[in-house]
């Protein structure tokens, strides 16, 4: 697992959905919002994290997604 991994998309002029990944033993309790903006930053370029605007969050969740790779 990449533990740096990250999306982000912008939901309106004001508001974005972003998506950390985590392991699965994390517990949704341990990730406040403080710890959410800082990880976020520390996973973005400087320059951009530099540009956040950090505010409450509306929604958390942890989704227990999982992917792979198979080849012929």
């Amino acid at each position: 697992m990449n533990a740096d991994s990250l999306y982000a998309g912008m939901r309106s002029l004001r508001r974005s959905r972003y998506y950390l990944q985590c392991g699965l033993e994390e517990k949704l309790e341990a990730w406040t919002d403080v710890r959410f903006w800082d990880e976020l930053r520390r996973r973005l370029p400087a320059s951009v994290a530099e540009a956040v605007v950090t505010g409450p969050s509306i929604e958390k969740s942890i989704a227990p997604l999982r992917s792979f790779v198979v080849e012929r």
